[in-house]
């Protein structure tokens, strides 16, 4: 006697709900905005994260606000039924590993260009003569010319 599999549906969303399957179908696409975001960041590809901004920011506010559809009148709690709510919990669990394991990658890069800055500007103390017209001798300094004049860091993401 041969057991066979019974037969699941091509697209796994489509035995849920619609308003369930499109909360499913937002966070899995702001999963893989954020694991695309903390690629870059760790591979230090910064100038290609701007551009992903405005869509993170329109997906976590579509996903907010279907979480927020989801209750009933005046938000009242609605008891969904277990394989559903299984659904839900997985995606929103693998939601904030991605978001936590985001948060990480952005906070070592601003620590890194934290420590990066510092650097530039101890280095450009120490080049920096102690006053700022005569040393204690009463003369002026000599030529500055090999000297840095000013920096500026663009630390925008």
């Amino acid at each position: 006697m041969t057991v066979t599999a019974a037969p699941r549906p091509a697209n796994p969303l489509a035995a849920l709900p619609p308003e369930i399957a499109r909360i499913v179908e937002v966070a899995e696409g702001l999963i893989l905005l954020l694991d695309h975001e903390t690629t870059l960041v760790r591979t230090m590809r910064i100038g290609e994260i701007a551009p992903l901004q405005a869509e993170k920011v329109r997906l976590t506010a579509l996903y907010q606000g279907l979480l927020k559809g989801l209750g009933g009148p005046a938000n009242e709690k609605v008891a969904l039924p277990p394989p559903q709510k299984a659904v839900l919990v997985d995606v929103g669990k693998r939601l904030a590993d991605a978001a936590v394991a985001n948060q990480r990658a952005l906070k070592v890069g601003q620590v890194a260009t934290d420590r990066l800055i510092g650097s530039i500007v101890t280095a450009i103390k120490q080049q920096r003569p102690s006053t700022a017209g005569y040393n204690t001798r009463k003369v002026a300094p000599r030529s500055v010319a090999n000297r840095i004049a000013g920096v500026t860091v663009d630390c925008r993401l």
